[in-house]
């Protein structure tokens, strides 16, 4: 089946920014779905080698990229769904390493594919994470549309608030410790729930070590924010991964959605996923 072009507009598209139309028609009703897709005559974005590749011939089958190069060298397979894709761009998947899509999902979750993000590191959310877990596998299954790529973090940890109680945070963002053995307590308990990370946010250093402990403890990835206070602390000694609303140096600060990964193990985790 061969799909004739969209209109002419003059727009740098991205490889799901392509699929959207056929993804969200995938997700609202059930349909047979080709046995292959390709993009043909797309111009690929080669951001290893940092050069463009015009007139290519994309073939994907199911979730993977079966094969790349030109006409001559790549055969369209038989019963393939083709998208003409003269004059757009193919590049890989974008991740947003700082999200906070919380209860909004159903808006933010679109909005990352429409703009070739499929992967996003949840830095802190109200939503429980089992909840996150059951959007993230009708992503997978092709019944909602959404990055299907996803970090979760379940609620950030704080223990700045003074009588710390989770009772009055379960519709916050954000959650408390109240003391080492409670720090030690949360962090298990996100590990059973099936987080693939924590954040600590606005901790006291003593407390910042005690978690760090403990996910290094139950190989549970961890990072957070505003850690110019533990600059002399060794972060990244204590197996740190990444650091949010950060300093880069003097005079170079990140802005609030920026996330500086100082470790790539959970990044590894996904690609080979």
């Amino acid at each position: 089946m061969r799909l004739p072009p969209r209109g002419r507009r003059r727009l740098t598209y991205t490889c799901l920014a392509l699929l959207v139309p056929v993804t969200i028609a995938t997700a609202q009703q059930p349909a047979r779905i080709a046995a292959s897709l390709v993009f043909d005559g797309v111009t690929v974005v080669d951001v290893e080698q940092g050069k463009l590749l015009p007139d290519q011939r994309v073939v994907i089958v199911g979730n993977r990229i079966k094969a790349v190069g030109s006409a001559v060298q790549v055969r369209i397979p038989h019963d393939a769904q083709i998208v003409e894709a003269r004059g757009k761009y193919l590049i890989p998947g974008l991740w947003d390493m700082h999200t906070h899509a919380d209860h909004a999902t159903d808006l933010y979750y679109p909005l990352f594919i429409a703009n070739g993000v499929t992967g996003i590191r949840d830095a802190g959310s109200s939503v429980p994470l089992d909840t996150l877990h059951l959007l993230r596998r009708e992503i997978l299954a092709g019944t909602r549309v959404g990055p299907p790529r996803q970090l979760l973090s379940g609620q950030s940890i704080t223990n700045y608030l003074q009588n710390c109680d989770r009772n009055y945070l379960w519709a916050a963002a954000q959650t408390c410790v109240s003391d080492s053995a409670d720090a030690v307590h949360y962090v298990d308990s996100l590990k059973v729930a099936g987080a693939d990370m924590i954040k600590p946010r606005d901790v006291y250093p003593p407390m910042y070590f005690i978690l760090a402990a403990e996910a290094r403890r139950v190989a549970l990835p961890f990072g957070g924010a505003h850690l110019g206070q533990y600059r002399d602390y060794g972060v990244r000694q204590r197996g740190q991964h990444h650091r949010s609303h950060s300093s880069l140096g003097r005079g170079l600060r990140c802005p609030g959605g920026v996330t500086v990964a100082l470790l790539g193990g959970e990044l590894a985790r996904q690609r080979k996923g």
